[in-house]
């Protein structure tokens, strides 16, 4: 079971009556992968520098998921830079580019023959890229 007293800690020095709200948003985080040390600390402390009345644990929650959101991207990026050679990894990530652009603006990879081309070249040899 995780130590909750760093973040409780840091509650009661913000806000007394934060800290003794109900810890179930808390372990909420927790259960969905949120990191106590690398999400949930960092973005309350930078949350709590910016408001002065915070009421509720149940205001960080957005922040904190989109940090650990952003720090499991960074870790899946990472991964994949070490599985692939550094030519094939700009490649991949090239057509993780052009997959986006493809999901959102059709028209605009249909118009670049380069890309579009590149593209078919690419994904005959590795698969269809999802964005």
């Amino acid at each position: 079971m995780t130590d909750l007293s760093p973040i409780l800690d840091l509650a009661l020095l913000y806000n007394p009556g934060l800290a003794h709200r109900d810890i179930y948003t808390i372990r909420l985080w927790l259960n969905e992968g949120c990191d106590p040390d690398k999400d949930i600390l960092p973005t309350m402390k930078q949350l709590m520098g910016k408001n002065a009345r915070i009421g509720s644990f149940g205001f960080f929650t957005e922040a904190i998921r989109d940090a650990r959101d952003k720090r499991k991207a960074a870790e899946i990026l990472e991964a994949k830079k070490q599985e692939l050679a550094p030519d094939e990894f700009a490649d991949r990530r090239k057509a993780e580019r052009i997959a986006w652009l493809r999901q959102r603006l059709p028209h605009r990879v249909e118009c670049d023959a380069a890309l579009r081309d590149w593209m078919k070249a690419y994904e005959a040899k590795h698969g269809r890229v999802e964005a």
